[in-house]
């Protein structure tokens, strides 16, 4: 039996590891050959029509309706300043009250000064009458009437000097309150009962009641798409994840030559309640509404000359197709015409060339 199987053992016993080495080259080159054979892995993107929205982006501030800077016309101390600022007050609501006693005395003065005159032109008219009633029975001369009757006017006169003088003193009076031209809220107050107040200086920033509104500063490359109506979405640097809806009200008519922007103000016809004057926002401003346009990567694009094409597999093949391009914008081009919806388009045509074998990596 020994003698028998010894052969056995000696054919086992050979080496097997040049057997596996000569299989994996094999494989290897195997391997390798198919990969040459397909071409590289390239990465597309299939042509689709979809709906396209164009937007402008821009920041700004929100503005409120009519912000207006109040102080006094007189140099005068403050004795009462009844309103703390971010209230909300009527039309007509003391704001701000200077010392105003010697104005006081004034007007007092002048109204009385305005009865005395008033009095004493009453009693002229009386005298004028008599005068009248005398000349015409004969008893006293014209003479005698001219001069009560330029006595009468004289009178008049200082009536109407004395009623002037009056509303000089309470208007000067009047001057020390300051009131609220509308409804709205107190901004800002700078001063405090017992400061002086210089005459001209704004002491209040006052803000009317009603909707504020947004400025942006855009670019003016971008002017010749903008136009009044046109639909905007806004977010505060605040809330970002609460942005609301707006409105273009206004382009501006002219360009800021130092920074190259245009004001656009933006209506809000429903803004948040959290939304404060000076708060920075950004805003998308929609300025084209397509239904149906074909996109692709700007990358996807192969210029010669004034011509414009795209590489695409086909078969396991780049195929070179003729396009007609729009303009590109955000690192996207338009694809007017050339090209059929479900095409295999390559993304970085690059180093590529038409009748090469490839294949294709799909992009999201």
């Amino acid at each position: 039996m020994l003698t028998r199987t010894a052969p056995m053992r000696r054919i086992f016993s050979r080496p097997v590891m040049p057997y596996l080495l000569l299989a994996a080259v094999v494989a290897g080159l195997a391997a390798l050959g198919w990969r040459l054979w397909r071409g590289p892995q390239v990465p597309v993107v299939t042509a689709r029509y979809q709906p396209v929205i164009e937007t402008v982006v821009a920041t700004g501030r929100v503005s409120a309706p009519a912000e207006t800077l109040l102080g006094p016309t007189l140099t005068a101390r403050v004795i009462e300043a009844p309103i703390a600022e971010g209230r909300r007050v009527r039309r007509g609501t003391v704001l701000l009250r200077l010392e105003s006693q010697e104005a006081a005395a004034a007007e007092a003065q002048a109204s009385a000064n305005l009865a005395a005159v008033r009095a004493a032109s009453a009693e002229a008219e009386r005298q004028l009458a008599r005068q009248e009633a005398l000349y015409d029975k004969g008893f006293v001369s014209r003479a005698a009437v001219d001069s009560e009757r330029l006595r009468a006017e004289q009178a008049r006169r200082q009536v109407d000097a004395a009623a002037a003088q009056l509303a000089a003193s309470r208007s000067r009076r009047e001057q020390l309150t300051i009131v609220a031209p509308d409804d709205g809220i107190l901004a800002r107050r700078d001063v405090e009962a017992g400061d002086v107040v210089n005459a001209g200086r704004g002491v209040l920033a006052f803000v009317s009641a009603g909707d504020p509104e947004v400025k942006l500063d855009v670019d003016e490359r971008f002017l010749a798409r903008l136009a009044v109506g046109q639909d905007a979405r806004v977010a505060a640097d605040a809330y970002p994840r609460e942005p609301f809806a707006a409105t273009v009200s206004r382009v501006g008519a002219q360009v800021d030559r130092d920074r190259g922007t245009l004001e656009v103000d933006l209506a809000l016809p429903a803004p948040p309640v959290w939304l404060k004057s000076g708060m920075t926002v950004s805003a998308e401003v929609i300025v084209s509404r397509r239904p149906r346009a074909m996109l692709l990567p700007s990358s996807a694009l192969v210029r010669e000359g004034s011509k414009s094409g795209v590489l695409l597999i086909e078969g396991g093949r780049l195929v070179y197709r003729a396009v007609e391009a729009g303009d590109e914008r955000d690192g996207r081009v338009e694809v007017r015409a050339g090209l059929a919806e479900g095409a295999r388009v390559v993304v970085e045509p690059e180093d590529l060339a038409a009748g090469q074998r490839a294949h294709a990596k799909d992009m999201r």
